[in-house]
């Protein structure tokens, strides 16, 4: 399993999830369908749906406040829709996903203001309190 941030449409944060991204179905169930990868300049990648906007997907304003931070006019008069997942470059690997990195997170958190949720630090902080 490895650390992904998931961007769904309807919300206004990203949320960590862990996913194998070696499992083509496993990816297609985060996003709905087919998959399609949008490549950002630091190597990490945006997967969303392929037929997205066939289908009438909503805009996914944050993927879209995400991208124009981190490649400004990468697709002016283009935009992201349904939920959106965001991985890092595969250090050992160049061809494959791996974990998003801090430094995106950072830059989600930081210079595209979308809020960054962690289930798995909620359920710890839980259990430490019991």
């Amino acid at each position: 399993m490895t650390r992904a941030l998931l961007l769904r449409a309807g919300d206004d944060h990203g949320t960590l999830t862990d996913l194998d991204l070696s499992s083509l179905r496993a990816v297609q169930a985060a996003v709905g369908g087919d998959i399609q990868e949008v490549v950002l300049a630091d190597g990490s990648s945006l997967v969303c749906n392929e037929e997205g906007k066939l289908l009438g997907l909503p805009m996914n304003p944050c993927a879209n406040r995400l991208v124009g931070v981190l490649n400004p006019g990468l697709y002016p008069d283009d935009f992201l829709v349904g939920d959106v997942l965001v991985v890092g470059p595969d250090a050992e690997d160049p061809g494959a996903w791996g974990a998003v990195t801090d430094a995106l997170l950072d830059a989600c958190r930081d210079r595209a203001g979308v809020p960054v949720v962690d289930p798995g630090l909620a359920d710890r902080d839980s259990r430490s309190r019991d």
